[in-house]
Formats: structure tokens, C-alpha cells, sequence
């Protein structure tokens, strides 16, 4: 008897739990990592599974932000989504600059929203996409849970998979070079993009920020299918050696891999 009122109460703490992320309140999630503390708010099961976790599953980015981001030091997160790592970011280094790129309005919003739960001054989120050309886009929405991925821009194909949109959106785009010239904004001493297919149009417009020496390193998640090498290429010309990968695979998308860059200066 005892064990049936055990897993009753179990199960009724899930059921409330799980009816608490659709609710505009949302559950207020802990996250902890090496003594560093933030909070985020989740209002889907993507973000409450995928979002509100620990840091196993990408364990080279962990490694970046733990080895070579420096207090001071001056972070781009291009695709931040509802920004899980520029939180870890900016908390761990208070006196770092995190500019968080995200385009996709409800992921936007949440990205605030987590800013704010955790009144970080120090990151400055853009709700505009940087790409290999300056203008306006349409942005195709895959899902429009918050915390979801797998967008794309001027087309609905994602990690070499094409799909039906959900909504549409108009965007601003920028290229690297172009936004840091209007911006004038700091210049970022690191880099991490994750964008579902796109790094290469990225990168393949960013040679001149990737050839200076204050641009010290790039995290990058590449979809091998839509590289073809060319990401891992201009990045070695660039003067950048690969410092590690975790690879994996995705279905239909095939292979991916988180890479870390570091400048071989």
C-alpha cells in the first residue's frame, strides 16, 4: 500500500509539473554547473528536457567556456535559442560581453525572459540573423515551441532536411563583418555558432573577423552534409588548428560535429 500511494504522489508531481510548463508562469528550472548558477523558465518540453539540463551532452563546449573564454573577454552566440550557454557564460564571467544572436520570435522572447529571471546586465540579445548577406529574409519556423531548432533562412531546409513550415517570418540579416562595422560594438574575442545547416554561409563571409588575431577562438556545430569541409577549410586558413570534436549522428541529417577552433597565433 505504501509503494501505490508513493508512485500515486510520483506520478501526480509529474502531472503538475507537466501542467505547470503551459501555463504562463512556466516551471522555474535550477542549472548548476562547476559552482555556477543560473535559472531559466520553461514553458515546453523541449525546453524543460532539452534546455533544462546538464552539460554532458556537449562536452567540448563545456570545455571552451570552462578553458579559453577569459573574464573581460568579449563572446558572440550566434543561434543562442532561449539562451542556456550565454547564461552560463555571462554568469560565469561577470565581467564578459555576450551579444546572444537569435532570429525566431518565441525563442526571442524566452531569451530575455531568462536574462531577466537572472537580471544579467552583461549580454545584449539581437533578434536578427547573421548570415552571408546583409538585407532583409524570410525565416521558415519548423516548430513554434519555445526551445525548438531546426529553422532555416530564405528556404524550409535544415540540416540537408527539408520541411514544412509552421509560420513564416520577415528578418533582418546581417554579415559578420558588415554587423560588427555598423555596430560598433566590442569585437568578439570568441565565437560560437550553432544554426542547423547554416555555418557554412556564415563562415564563408566572415574571413576578414576570422583573420584577426583578437578573434581567439570559434565553436562551431557543423552539419557535415551541408559543409562538405568547406567550414573546417577557411577556418584553417584562417590560422585556426582544431583543438577537439564530439561527432554524431543524426538520421537523416547524417553526421555532426561540435568542433573547437583555437587561433594558432
Amino acid at each position: 500500500m505504501t509503494k501505490l500511494f508513493k508512485n500515486i504522489n510520483s506520478r501526480l508531481k509529474y502531472y503538475n509539473r507537466i501542467w505547470g510548463l503551459f501555463t504562463y508562469k512556466g516551471i522555474e528550472c535550477n542549472i548548476e554547473h562547476s559552482g555556477t548558477y543560473f535559472k531559466i523558465i520553461a514553458n515546453s518540453k523541449i525546453e524543460l528536457y532539452n534546455r533544462a539540463r546538464d552539460f554532458e551532452s556537449e562536452k567540448v563546449t563545456i570545455e571552451w567556456i570552462d578553458n579559453y573564454i577569459k573574464n573581460g573577454d568579449t563572446v558572440f552566440d550566434i543561434g543562442a535559442n532561449i539562451g542556456i550557454y550565454c547564461l552560463l557564460i555571462a554568469k560565469k564571467y561577470p565581467n564578459s560581453t555576450v551579444l546572444a544572436f537569435e532570429p525566431e520570435a518565441g525563442n526571442f522572447y524566452k531569451l530575455n525572459k531568462n536574462i531577466l529571471l537572472n537580471n544579467l546586465k552583461n549580454i545584449v540579445p539581437f533578434p536578427i540573423g547573421i548570415s552571408n548577406k546583409t538585407g532583409i529574409s524570410k525565416f521558415f519556423i519548423s516548430s513554434t515551441d519555445f526551445g525548438s531548432s531546426c529553422h532555416s533562412l530564405d528556404k524550409p531546409f535544415s540540416d540537408g532536411i527539408v520541411f514544412i513550415p509552421k509560420h513564416e517570418q520577415g528578418i533582418a540579416t546581417y554579415s559578420l563583418p558588415d554587423f560588427i562595422n555598423f555596430s560598433h560594438l566590442p569585437f568578439p574575442n570568441h565565437i560560437k555558432i550553432d544554426v542547423d545547416g547554416f555555418e557554412k554561409n556564415i563562415i564563408e563571409s566572415a574571413r576578414p573577423v576570422l583573420s584577426d588575431d583578437r578573434l581567439r577562438s570559434v565553436m562551431v556545430e557543423v552539419s557535415h552534409k551541408a559543409s562538405n569541409g568547406v567550414v573546417e577549410d577557411i577556418l584553417t586558413k584562417s590560422k585556426f588548428i582544431e583543438v577537439k570534436r564530439e561527432t554524431w549522428n543524426n538520421g537523416n541529417d547524417g553526421d555532426m560535429s561540435n568542433i573547437l577552433f583555437v587561433k594558432n597565433v
